[in-house]
């Protein structure tokens, strides 16, 4: 079964568990992204470099056995009316 056919609490479970890593999870999501959003054009904007750059520090993280919160490296996606430094807010 694919991993992006899973729950984000199985996906956290399988990360916890070191089955997966979420830099692995999150090139995944963002390779179902770019092709989906060809059709869909649901994404106005896509900050690759910073989902793989957070995946990485989770992985990071979770490898030098720091303390995470119970979703840490399940990627998201977030309503482009919310402001986040550094990113475009378009309100579209």
């Amino acid at each position: 079964m694919s991993i992006l056919k899973l729950s984000a609490v199985e996906l956290a479970e399988k990360l916890r568990a070191g089955e997966i890593s979420s830099e692995a999870l999150t090139k995944a999501t963002l390779e179902r992204i770019h092709v989906e959003n060809e059709r869909l054009n649901a994404f106005l904007f896509i900050d690759d470099a910073g989902a793989l750059d957070v995946a990485r520090s989770v992985d990071a993280d979770r490898a030098a056995g720091k303390e995470l919160p119970p979703f840490a490296g399940v990627p998201i996606a977030l309503k482009d009316n919310m402001c986040e430094r550094g990113t475009p807010v378009t309100c579209g």
